[in-house]
């Protein structure tokens, strides 16, 4: 079963609040849900009207020079509901963006992270490119996410797509693989020249999965 990109939502604002909602999505039971938010103010949690347990895959709370703060969490197996609404709440959270990505595809028996790098770039660019890394399978998908001091226009860097963001405060990126990554990178331009918080986080597909259970068949194993 291949990775697909299913659906995503983004809302931004830019006034001080305790809460933000994504606004209602539909997911479907099984996938993996992914909520990135990026604030001013103190992040607290995250919650959807679908009853699912969030994890926290990747976080900078320090707040250098305006970056902000920025969280990234996701749901694997998630619970499904046609009307699902993710809320963030915190406390003054402005000039704040959150968005909510929706995969099919992904492996269920167990946790499907994989890699997690979460970086600071301290001196300003145009372009951050990040540490190196390899994924443990062929089949996964790598979300990378960036955001700096500066609330810029991002352009997605090579072998990966922008995803429909509103893309104000952070720029979201994917990759979908079918080979294992070897030593790595991605990397994201924005049209100012800022600081960077950036994440890369990626998640194991289910076909390595099903193809391991097939080939045991065929042996005659299980």
């Amino acid at each position: 079963m291949a990775i697909v990109r299913v659906n995503s939502i983004s809302t931004t604002g830019t006034s001080p609040a305790s809460s933000q909602s994504s606004g209602s999505i539909n997911i479907t039971a099984g996938n993996l849900l992914i909520v990135i938010y990026r604030s001013n103010g103190t992040i607290s949690g995250v919650s959807d009207t679908a009853g699912n347990t969030f994890t926290l895959a990747a976080q900078r709370d320090d707040n250098t020079a305006g970056i902000g703060r920025i969280r990234f969490w996701y749901a694997w197996n998630c619970l499904g509901s046609t009307t699902n609404n993710v809320t963030v709440t915190g406390t003054s959270m402005d000039f704040r963006q959150i968005d909510v990505i929706q995969y099919s595809g992904i492996q269920t028996s167990s946790d499907p992270r994989d890699v997690t790098t979460s970086e600071y770039q301290s001196t300003s660019a145009f372009t951050f490119t990040s540490t190196t890394f390899t994924t443990a399978q062929a089949e996964e998908v790598v979300v990378a996410c960036g955001t700096g001091n500066s609330g810029p226009t991002y352009t997605a860097g090579a072998s990966y797509t922008l995803l429909p963001s509103l893309g104000i405060y952070t720029g979201v990126q994917e990759r979908i693989t079918s080979s294992i990554l070897t030593s790595s990178t991605s990397s994201m331009t924005s049209t100012s020249n800022q600081l960077w918080y950036y994440f890369n986080v990626s998640f194991r597909g289910a076909g390595a999965a099903a193809s391991k259970n097939n080939s045991l068949l065929r042996l005659g194993v299980g």
